[in-house]
């Protein structure tokens, strides 16, 4: 169906020219669509139509607008707009405007399947919700599985997913973030489901590679209301790689009985690196398990020029009833951990007893490896099963 008024189509790129020439070969033409009100549903059909423009295409939203989804495309399914397949890709300009989820009904934004290339750019993506059953209960506003997605100068906000990445799930896929806010989104796991809580703001997973740059998780949670494990305020990493650059971890929360990693949880053989970022003021509090109120690890982390707690900042863990381990970083299993000029400071470990308010190594398994990294003013104590600390 043809748009009315509200946007208007531009043909782009060589195809275009090389059309009035017979026998020329190119590639297919992008499109643009400008939208010049705040309807969602236009919006909606805007982005269909891009994406099934062999070329893809861009879509320019009006500046200051806000485009409220008041049901799925297709309705019924769980994403607010068609799975994103265009390998030319689909950009979503947003010139400042925010999309969001107002609806009864539960669905996530945007779904990237196989070959599919998404890039957001300028735009704030808020009240998405991915719901179970379980296959559709991750990525509370972007699903990335198979494709390509990068995000730029964006802000993801109170977004949330009953089981994995309130915010973001990459499972085996490629994703950048840079210049942009990841913040006040939410894993709440139901009762009635086998499965845990991951991954706050990201959840990566399979083989996933994911970037931030300039970036910022804050304030994102994760709560196991069942026995399950609950882990990764901020970021979950499973058998996968994140990167973070000169970026910001910060007042994430897991809370469940069984509750690791308030900033980063870093598992299953993935390698979490952090250069230039910091991690504060992140908390786990359990009553089975509690460990690493900042980072638990137990992959292969790397952190340099990377604190862990800061003056009246520090990453807390809290067992109730139970031994809280690892105030700033909890490392176990087979896990590495290596800092280099990264300070972990003013971090706590309460619980029945609170242990290693700095770094608690879970020894003989586990490897820390400090070097130029400072371990000092944490409550309890500094270090558990750490040489030279």
């Amino acid at each position: 169906m043809a748009l009315r008024g509200s946007l208007a189509l531009a043909v782009v790129g060589a195809a275009a020219a090389s059309a009035a020439v017979p026998g020329t070969a190119s590639a297919a033409a992008s499109v643009s669509r400008t939208l010049t009100s705040c309807n969602g549903a236009q919006l909606q059909q805007a982005v269909a139509q891009v994406n099934s423009n062999p070329g893809g295409g861009t879509v320019k939203l009006k500046r200051g607008c806000t485009y409220r989804l008041t049901q799925a495309d297709p309705v019924g399914t769980p994403n607010g707009f068609t799975p994103i397949t265009n390998s030319s890709g689909v950009t979503i300009q947003g010139n400042g405007a925010t999309i969001k989820r107002d609806s009864a009904a539960k669905f996530r934004f945007f779904e990237v399947l196989s070959g599919g290339v998404l890039t957001l750019d300028n735009v704030t993506l808020t009240n998405g919700h991915a719901a179970s059953p379980a296959n559709a209960a991750v990525g509370g506003a972007v699903w990335l599985h198979g494709g390509q997605v990068t995000i730029n100068r964006s802000c993801l906000t109170r977004n949330t997913a009953d089981l994995e990445g309130g915010a973001l799930d990459n499972d085996s896929s490629l994703m950048t973030v840079t210049d942009s806010t990841v913040e006040g989104n939410s894993v709440v796991h139901p009762v009635t489901t086998p499965f845990g809580a991951f991954g706050g703001g990201l959840a990566s997973a399979a083989g996933a590679f994911t970037v931030f740059n300039n970036s910022t998780i804050t304030k994102n949670s994760v709560v196991s209301k069942g026995a399950d494990r609950s882990a990764g305020g901020g970021i979950e990493v499973d058998s996968s790689t994140v990167r973070l650059n000169h970026s910001l971890v910060s007042h994430n929360r897991v809370t469940g009985p069984d509750a690791r990693g308030g900033g980063i949880v870093d598992q299953n053989g993935s390698l979490a690196a952090l250069d230039h970022t910091k991690v504060i003021g992140n908390k786990v509090t359990g009553s089975v398990v509690a460990r690493g109120g900042g980072i638990y690890n137990d992959s292969t982390l790397e952190l340099t020029d990377s604190p862990v707690g800061a003056d009246s900042q520090g990453n807390t863990v809290n067992g109730v009833g139970v031994p809280g381990q690892g105030g700033g970083i909890f490392n176990g299993g087979n896990g590495t951990a290596t800092l280099t000029r990264s300070p972990v400071e003013f971090n706590r470990a309460f619980g029945t007893p609170g242990d290693g308010g700095g770094i608690f190594n879970s020894a003989p398994l586990g490897n820390v490896i400090l070097v130029n990294s400072p371990v000092r003013k944490n409550i309890p104590n500094n270090c558990v099963n750490v040489d030279c600390c």
